[in-house]
């Protein structure tokens, strides 16, 4: 696992979405030297199963850029 690899936490979870007014795509974390980005709906062929936020995830992946941040939820 990840704690096994002693990293320390740079950002906590918090959620993802592939641009302005579009649903929670995953959560992201941020290790020291590591990002750990989960897709939600996605199993191991994300851009099969979920192909706008496969593209936002290797697009700011290939940018050395963050994930976008999803807007907060409003209820």
């Amino acid at each position: 696992s990840v704690e096994k690899l002693q990293l320390g936490v740079e950002k906590d979870w918090r959620a993802w979405s592939p641009g302005p007014g579009k649903d929670v795509a995953g959560y992201v974390i941020a290790y020291k030297g590591l990002v750990l980005a989960t897709v939600r709906g996605a199993g191991h062929m994300v851009t099969v199963d979920q192909p706008e936020r496969g593209f936002a995830l290797f697009t700011s992946f290939l940018r050395g850029e963050p994930l976008p941040s999803a807007a907060p939820q409003t209820d």
